[in-house]
């Protein structure tokens, strides 16, 4: 999410100090980069958490697992797809086959299990097994709650990925409660965003992240709205407001460093400080 950020987090004056109370220029770069690699095996597991839960409420468990099976059997031209009782193992085979979906290679192999339906409510648990997507390698799992109710989705993750090119692997526990912006557009109009994220980087250093009324919508480069936190293994907070100002432009106001900054980014994610 803020990668695009990292040419403007060059700009904050953030130099070495006796003081330990804020980031400096570098604390404030490696904080933007972890926390963007640190929803790296989330994006690789989007997918299967996406369509394990796109079936009728309410549907008898084994018959909402075969529903799951007979999306990825007509989709995935090359995956293996099994059911059993309440499982489907979806085996992706390796990223040598000529199978795309949405501008990836999948491989490894992903278990969904439908633990229960109930009118209004469902509960998924994920097993991942050297899932990858080109990208990286994920090995864990999750479990996710939809609710038909407020139409949210709890997903509780545990997981480690891999880079598969230079074999960084990061530890991630992950809890967040994801929504529509606008439910008659559902995806089209952007989802919610709330929940915290730990992770241990493969330096051994532990990170945390704290998000609050996100709204994040397809077509902009950053969140349109909400408060992410992000604390370093020394617990100092870096914070990152986001707020609407028109059609074209998302203020984000940082603080933590040295000073307090203020950026206005358009939407092909090209940020310009605000004078104070």
């Amino acid at each position: 999410m803020y990668k695009r950020l990292t040419a403007a987090a060059v700009l904050i004056l953030g130099t070495t100090a006796c003081e330990r109370d804020f980031m400096t220029q570098a604390e404030v770069l490696e904080a933007l980069d972890q926390t963007a690699d640190s929803s790296r095996g989330e994006q690789a597991t989007n997918e299967p958490i996406e369509i394990s839960t796109d079936f009728t409420i309410g549907d008898a468990v084994e018959a909402a697992a075969e529903r799951v099976a007979a999306w990825w059997d007509s989709q995935e031209a090359c995956t293996t797809t099994t059911v059993v009782d309440a499982t489907v193992t979806v085996d992706f085979g390796d990223l040598e086959d000529d199978c795309d979906f949405e501008g990836y290679h999948y491989g490894g192999i992903a278990e969904i299990t439908v633990d229960n339906t109930t009118e209004g409510e469902a509960q998924v648990t994920h097993v991942w097994t050297g899932l990858n997507n080109g990208d990286v390698e994920v090995n864990g799992g999750a479990v996710v709650n939809w609710s038909g109710n407020d139409q949210t989705r709890h997903v509780v993750t545990e997981h480690t990925w891999t880079d598969l090119e230079d074999g960084k692997s990061v530890d991630v526990e992950g809890d967040h409660i994801q929504g529509w912006i606008d439910e008659e557009e559902r995806i089209w109009g952007g989802i919610t965003m709330e929940g915290t994220r730990d992770w241990v980087s493969s330096g051994g250093n532990e990170w945390h992240v704290d998000m609050t009324g996100l709204e994040i919508r397809l077509q902009d480069p950053v969140a349109q709205a909400g408060t992410i936190i992000v604390t370093d293994p020394e617990g100092r907070e870096l914070s990152f407001e986001h707020e609407r100002q028109d059609d074209n432009t998302i203020r984000i106001t940082i603080e933590g460093a040295r000073n307090t900054h203020v950026y206005d980014i358009n939407l092909i994610g090209v940020a310009t400080e605000v004078e104070s």
